[in-house]
This record gives C-alpha cells, sequence and structure tokens, in this order.
C-alpha cells in the first residue's frame, strides 16, 4: 500500500509541473503564428511587383494598390514585430522556465521530507497489517502482557477498521473505549462509549463503562448524564455492583450525600465480603455522616445595659452594635447592628453572625465583646458614641450571660 502512496504523490507532481509548462509551449506555438503571418505581406508585396512589370497595371494602379496592401497589413507588421521580441524574450526565459520547474520539484520532495507524515502512514500502514496478531494478544490471550505501545497499535488499527466498516459493530466501538481508557485517552474512549451507546442501547456492560468514563472528566454536566446513564443500566441490571458503587460515588461528587449514602449502603449489601472496594466505601461512608450530621454552633449570650446617666439619652442614638474580636484581629469576627431600644437588651452572637468568611466565632477559644451606641448607622467609633466592653469571654459557654455595660464617651 505504501508504494501506490508513492505512485500517486510522484502522479500528482508530474500534474503540476505540466501546469507550469503546457501554458508557455502553447504561448510560444501562438508566437510563432504571428510571425508567420506576418511573412503573407513580402509575398504580396513581391506578386504585385512582378505584375506591374508584365504590364498588368499602369504606374498609378500599382502605386495605388501598394498602398492598400500596406494599410491592410499594417496592424501584421506590428504584430510581428512584437512577436519577434517576444520570441527573444522567449529564448532567455526558456532556461528559467526548466529550472523553476526542477525548483518546484525539489522544494516539494524537500518539504514533504521535512514536514511529511510519511513515517507515520507507514507505521499506520504496518499497524495494519500486525491487527490480527495484536487483537489475539489483546483480547484473546488474557494471561499475555500487552505492553502500552501494543495497546495504541491496536487502538489505531481498530478505530481505522471501525470507521471503515458500514456495519453497527457497538461491541467493536465499546472495546476500543476500554482500551482508551486504559491509555488514559479519557475524551477517546468518551467518544467510542458514546457511539456503542447509541448503536445499541440496552447493552448495560457499555453504558456503565460510559458513565464510568464520564465521572472520570469531573465536571458536573457529565457527572449529572452518568447518573442517568447508570440509572438506565441498573433497570436492566439493578444488583449489578459497578453501578450501584458508580451511582453512589457520582451523588458523592455533587455532594448530594444523603442519595449517596443510599447507594454506598446498598453496595455493601450486595459486594462479597471478601471484596476489596468495601473497605474505601465504608470511608466514604463515614465522611458522609460526618457530613449529614449537624454540626455544633458556638454561640455567645450578651446582655448589653447602659449606666444610669444615658437611660434619659437613649433617643439621641441611632443604632447599636455588638461585635466580638480577638487582640489579633482588627476586624471583628461576629458582629450585630440593631435599632436602639429600651435596655437591657439580650442578643446572641454565633457562627452565623461572621463578618468575614473563614473567620468563624468557633475557631476562637475566647473573645473580647464590645457594645457600641452609636449616633448614626456607622460602625466606626465617632464622637457622640458611647462603648462598653468584656474580655475575655469563653466561646464554649453557650449558656452563660454576659454582661456588657456601655459606659465609656468618644470624645
Amino acid at each position: 500500500m505504501m508504494t501506490s502512496f508513492w505512485l500517486a504523490a510522484i502522479f500528482m507532481l508530474l500534474v503540476a509541473c505540466i501546469f507550469v509548462l503546457v501554458p508557455m509551449f502553447t504561448y510560444q506555438n501562438k508566437v510563432s503564428k504571428s510571425g508567420q503571418t506576418s511573412d503573407w505581406f513580402h509575398a504580396r508585396e513581391q506578386e504585385l511587383a512582378k505584375e506591374y512589370g508584365l504590364g498588368k497595371y499602369t504606374e498609378q494602379e500599382y502605386k495605388d494598390a501598394l498602398t492598400e496592401l500596406k494599410l491592410t497589413a499594417k496592424d501584421e507588421l506590428t504584430t510581428q514585430a512584437n512577436a519577434t521580441t517576444d520570441v527573444r524574450e522567449n529564448k532567455v526565459i526558456k532556461p528559467y522556465l526548466f529550472t523553476a520547474t526542477i525548483g518546484l520539484v525539489v522544494v516539494v520532495i524537500g518539504f514533504y521530507a521535512y514536514k511529511g507524515l510519511y513515517q507515520q502512514v507507514d507505521d499506520w500502514q504496518q499497524t495494519l497489517l500486525k491487527m490480527p496478531e495484536l487483537s489475539t494478544k489483546v483480547i484473546e490471550n488474557l494471561d499475555s502482557e500487552v505492553s502500552p505501545t501494543e495497546l495504541q497499535e491496536f487502538a489505531l488499527g481498530l478505530r481505522t477498521k471501525l470507521s471503515a466498516s458500514t456495519s453497527e459493530d457497538y461491541i467493536g466501538w465499546m472495546i476500543l473505549g476500554r482500551v482508551l481508557m486504559s491509555l488514559q485517552d479519557v475524551d477517546g474512549a468518551l467518544s467510542s462509549f458514546e457511539k456503542s451507546y447509541n448503536l445499541q442501547r440496552s447493552n448495560v456492560s457499555n453504558t456503565i463503562s460510559f458513565a464510568q468514563a464520564l465521572q472520570m472528566k469531573g465536571e458536573e454536566f457529565e457527572i449529572k448524564r452518568s447518573l442517568t446513564l447508570l440509572q438506565e443500566a441498573m433497570v436492566f441490571q439493578p444488583d449489578n455492583e459497578l453501578a450501584v458503587i458508580l451511582f453512589g460515588e457520582g451523588n458523592f461528587m455533587l455532594e448530594r450525600f444523603d442519595i449517596a449514602k443510599q447507594g454506598f449502603e446498598f453496595a455493601l449489601q450486595i459486594l462479597d465480603k471478601q471484596d476489596l472496594r468495601i473497605e474505601p466505601i465504608k470511608d466514604r461512608l463515614e465522611f458522609i455522616e460526618q457530613q449529614l450530621t449537624p454540626k455544633n454552633i458556638r454561640s455567645i449570650q450578651v446582655s448589653v445595659s447602659v449606666m444610669p446617666e444615658l437611660n434619659s439619652q437613649l433617643e439621641q442614638f441611632s443604632h447599636v452594635f455588638i461585635f466580638a474580636k480577638t487582640d489579633q484581629m482588627p476586624m471583628p469576627i461576629a458582629v450585630k447592628k440593631l435599632p436602639v431600644t429600651t435596655m437591657p437588651m439580650n442578643v446572641t452572637l454565633s457562627d452565623n453572625d461572621m463578618m468575614i468568611e473563614g473567620q468563624k466565632l468557633s475557631d476562637y477559644a475566647q473573645v473580647n465583646v464590645f457594645a457600641r451606641l452609636s449616633v448614626d448607622e456607622n460602625a466606626p467609633f465617632e464622637q457622640g458614641d458611647w462603648q462598653g466592653s468584656l474580655l475575655n469571654i469563653s466561646t464554649s459557654e453557650s449558656e452563660t450571660i454576659n454582661t456588657v455595660i456601655i459606659n465609656k464617651e468618644y470624645k
């Protein structure tokens, strides 16, 4: 087959050369014909002179005929002069024309030798010749070790065969998908599994392999599609171990922990007690339990009051800010802003009141609590504001009521 390839390449190169040479030879023939046309004028001029010598024309008639001949042949004489020049130029151009043709051949051959994929084509042809041997080794002889190179060659040959075939070989596409999966070519495997799935949707084995490849992509859309495929497969085989495990894993990846838990628990029921997949599934279930168990949210109970002198002046304040912070953190950890009402007022600070993402009250064993009466809605301590504080409050004693008395004015 490589011989036919090279013959075809040489033929195409010859065709390219013909397209260069033929127009030039055609032009040269046209120039020659133009020169032949100009010869007619000289022959006719000699005939008129001969007839005048024999007395067939008077002198005036001869002059008129000669004048008419010159007028008629004026264009032909001009063409002859131009043709003579073109012929001279063509004699100079002709060597360059053949040089250019040779140059075309050299450039084409050189470029293909440097950039061409002839070696890959040859490898492809050799792979096709080895396909019977590779098929036996990869598919039938399960005890033999197959190298990655052999798998790649087998995948190339099988893809070529399937692409050229007109039959609906869904088994072939499934095998190709599994080979590509083993070569870590997830995209190629997905394409093969999908072709097989479209040809035969009731093939449970391929449907599960297709779903597994989708989960390996890791994107939300692919994971959701894999779950749909797994549900289809479990309609035909409800106790298929791999389908059940993948169903639990897909929901786990989407953080649907309650559904994932059901899938993994069912997998433990149908798996053999010696199955190596049991321990990883138990680890998954342990993690899910941690996620589903309600977390203890730490909180601080604060009772805010004011010194007696301020009770009659509360109407001049707009809001009260209650916040917790540490000596190491300039920004509050948890904060609440409330309109001023009668005092005292009871407030709960918790993780739900965090001010900065990732900084929770439960991350600290002790905090300092502040209560600030503000004349406006702004949090910074300004002139006219009053504040009170209570230091070193434990965040683990959520039942304790901590009283903060506002007694200091900002001046």
